[in-house]
Parts: structure tokens; sequence; C-alpha cells
């Protein structure tokens, strides 16, 4: 079994994320909301967000784009983490002509990283506010 492009990056998510839920298995219910608060916590989200377009082109059909983004945090030391988040497209197009069939696949590729502390409270996350 050949796997293309799609199924490599679903199988390199899917291990990333069994990695992770090994990784957390430990921790109590308290520890696990505590991290999940920490907007820079050493926890990987993978959450999912449809979009569906009505009335598409000349046939009024319906476009989706499924947003596969998996938000993973790499530890580079005892104090930094590197914070990656990538928006991965699935985008299903309907048929713009009578007799062609729809196409589908995979949109642009986004990928953020971001470099934060790993050890410090809810006090002590710095910000900058902008005035105007």
């Amino acid at each position: 079994m050949k796997l293309g492009r799609p199924g490599l990056i679903a199988l390199a998510l899917f291990s990333t994320i069994l990695a992770a839920i090994s990784a957390h298995a430990e921790l109590s219910p308290e520890d696990l909301a505590k991290i999940a608060q920490n907007p820079v916590g050493n926890l990987i989200s993978v959450p999912f967000q449809e979009n569906a377009y009505f009335n598409v082109g000349p046939l009024d059909g319906t476009q989706n784009v499924l947003n596969i983004q998996p938000v993973i945090p790499f530890s580079v030391t005892g104090d930094w983490n590197i914070i990656t988040r990538t928006i991965l497209p699935i985008i299903s197009l309907p048929a713009f002509v009578p007799g062609q069939g729809g196409t589908s696949g995979i949109g642009d590729v986004q990928i953020s990283a971001f470099l934060s502390w790993s050890r410090i409270s809810r006090r002590e996350i710095p910000g900058f506010m902008g005035c105007s």
C-alpha cells in the first residue's frame, strides 16, 4: 500500500497525538486543567474548523473547507519551548460545469512557530499594549 502526501501528513499527525496522550496520561485532572488554561502550556491541541460556502459557482453547489489546526509544543531546553501552529485546509469544490465532477484536495498549508518560556506563572506572562 502506497501512501500519498495526504496520507503521510495524517499519519504524522496521528503519531504525534498518540505520543502526547501517553506523555500526559499520568497527570491528574486538576493538573491537566491548569496546563489547558496556560496559553503557553505544554499541551497538544488539535482543533477542527469546518467552513461551508453555499451557492458556489454557476450550479449553486456547496464548497467545504475543513481546517485542521494542530498546536504542538516542543521543548528546546528546560526553560524554552517552541510552539508550532499549523493550518491544514482540506478543500472540496463542487462541479462548475454540468457533467463535470467536483474536486478536492489540500490547500495552502500555513505554519507558525512561537518561542516561549516553559516555566512561568500566569502573572509573569509578558505582554505589550498598543496606544492609539
